[in-house]
């Protein structure tokens, strides 16, 4: 009997945990499909209404009373700039390209007012520098050389013109004489020689290279030969110096 009891009870008791588990699921699935059609209805009103306003609507963008414009909002504040992305890879080398034509080569010259220039076949000169910015203000004046003509028949120890030259720096001509100092000392240029040039001072023959000094009579005054003042030997740059 206690068997059959324990059978027929846990007959029971299977029947009723099977009978909850059935009545469960199918409050689950009650409520399941209640919010489905719940969400159905919301869907079908919020159709329903944009149907209507569209409807509303329609005869006001046909007539083109209703535009965009009318209902956009104005315009928001720009947003900040995102941050830079990495640099991409440097792109390949484009084709070189052609060679430029050769450029002309250009002539220069001094006019009378200009430095001017021009490209090589034109006619037209350019002004580049005008002369007067290149001219340095005036020097002061030099004293006037004292020449005398020295022909075959006059010695430079000859008589000579009483104006001397003191110091300073002068052009001597070839066979022309000058007094120089106190005690006008006669000093005469005679011509080139191989290293430079040849003088007769005071009676002395003296050669001079460029940059040599000559003592003048007994000192102090001297002369320096500081090179020819022409191409062809005629004329020769000299300073006197302690000659007054």
């Amino acid at each position: 009997m206690d068997n059959i009891s324990g059978k027929s009870t846990g007959g029971v008791f299977g029947t009723l945990a099977r009978l909850v588990a059935a009545l469960s699921l199918a409050a689950t699935i009650g409520v399941a499909g209640y919010i489905v059609l719940n969400y159905r209805d919301r869907v079908d009103e919020t159709e329903r209404r944009v149907a209507t306003l569209e409807g509303a609507l329609r005869p006001y963008i046909q007539s083109g009373q209703f535009t965009l414009a009318a209902v956009q909002g104005p315009r928001g504040e720009p947003g900040e700039p995102g941050p830079v992305g990495p640099a991409g890879d440097a792109g390949p080398a484009g084709p070189a390209g052609i060679d430029g034509a050769h450029g002309q080569n250009i002539e220069l010259r001094a006019s009378t007012s200009h430095i001017q220039w021009r490209r090589m076949g034109d006619d037209a000169w350019i002004d580049l520098v005008s002369l007067e910015t290149l001219r340095g203000p005036p020097g002061a004046t030099g004293a006037a050389a004292a020449l005398l003509t020295n022909d075959s028949s006059q010695s430079p120890s000859a008589a000579l013109p009483a104006t001397a030259l003191g110091t300073g720096v002068y052009v001597l001509e070839k066979g022309r004489a000058v007094l120089v100092g106190p005690d006008s000392l006669p000093v005469v240029l005679l011509g080139e020689t191989q290293n430079g040039m040849r003088f007769l001072v005071d009676g002395a023959d003296k050669r001079p290279s460029p940059g040599n000094v000559v003592v003048v009579g007994g000192g102090p005054c001297s002369m320096t030969f500081m090179g020819k003042a022409d191409s062809k030997g005629n004329e020769a740059q000299v300073r006197f110096a302690q000659c007054d």
